[in-house]
């Protein structure tokens, strides 16, 4: 059962990738604000052309999955 969920969930994801990285020049105010929060996490720039980098990278999803939430630092919390 878990295998489907995450083929589905990659398949979400993917779909989610290719169509805000090329569909918004301008998205919607809370596209931006949650890839701002996940850029900061990833400790990358928060801006919208970066965003769009991080969401095409093939390991975006790996990376979200292996992200390890204790490491983050308290720069990081507080940028958040």
């Amino acid at each position: 059962m878990k295998g489907k969920q995450d083929i589905k969930l990659n398949s979400t994801l993917s779909l989610f990738q290719r169509n805000v990285g090329r569909v918004y020049t301008r998205p919607p105010e809370l596209v931006t604000t949650v890839m701002a929060a996940v850029c900061c996490l990833l400790e990358e720039k928060t801006d919208w052309v970066t965003a769009r980098q991080v969401l095409a990278d093939q390991q975006f999803l790996n990376r979200l999955i292996n992200f390890d939430k204790e490491s983050v630092s308290e720069k990081v919390n507080v940028r958040l």
